[in-house]
């Protein structure tokens, strides 16, 4: 309970009927300030596109401030919040653009390591249908020795002929060249 006045008297008011005034007050304290700063505002009609002329040619707060004082002959009172406000916006334009930025170069590093994963691979696929023909190769070649070793260098050399007949198809087959 809360004593009215200094005085001594039995007269309290109630803890929820304090609160309730207290939000009464408040309640018609904030309404009345927008109503005086809209007041203001529209008192002067100019400051909207003085405001507007000024963003146009400014890349910063400081320019836009300095436009306005100097142009316009605002005080700095008002061209302070007016400064403020418009380096926010330029700085989260600034961040989005960056932000922007970021995503398209990292799409565009995932498509050049996609192409370049894709192109190694491609190039040890190559490298191993090379050693792959190579490999036939020297295992005819080397049955053909094995014949030769044998006594029967006829038959062996049709086999190396064989074998390098094979070589080469498989060389151009593949998109290899020829050995000459």
């Amino acid at each position: 309970m809360l004593r009215v006045g200094g005085w001594r008297s039995a007269t309290t008011i109630p803890e929820w009927r304090r609160g309730l005034s207290h939000c009464i007050l408040e309640s018609v304290r904030i309404p009345c300030l927008a109503a005086l700063a809209c007041l203001i505002a529209c008192s002067q009609p100019d400051r909207r596109a003085e405001l507007a002329a000024c963003q146009l040619i400014s890349t910063s707060g400081a320019e836009l401030a300095r436009c306005l004082v100097m142009k316009y002959n605002w005080g700095a009172d008002s061209a302070g919040p007016a400064k403020i406000a418009w380096q926010w916006e330029l700085d989260s334009i600034r961040l989005e653009h960056e932000a922007q930025a970021q995503a398209v170069v990292a799409k565009q590093q995932e498509r050049e390591a996609r192409a370049y994963r894709a192109h190694v691979d491609s190039l040890r696929a190559r490298v191993r249908l090379r050693a792959d023909i190579e490999q036939d190769f020297r295992t005819c070649d080397s049955k053909a020795f094995a014949v030769m070793i044998n006594g029967d260098t006829e038959r062996s050399k049709q086999m190396r002929d064989q074998c390098r007949d094979n070589y080469r198809a498989a060389l151009r087959k593949a998109g290899f060249p020829s050995p000459s």
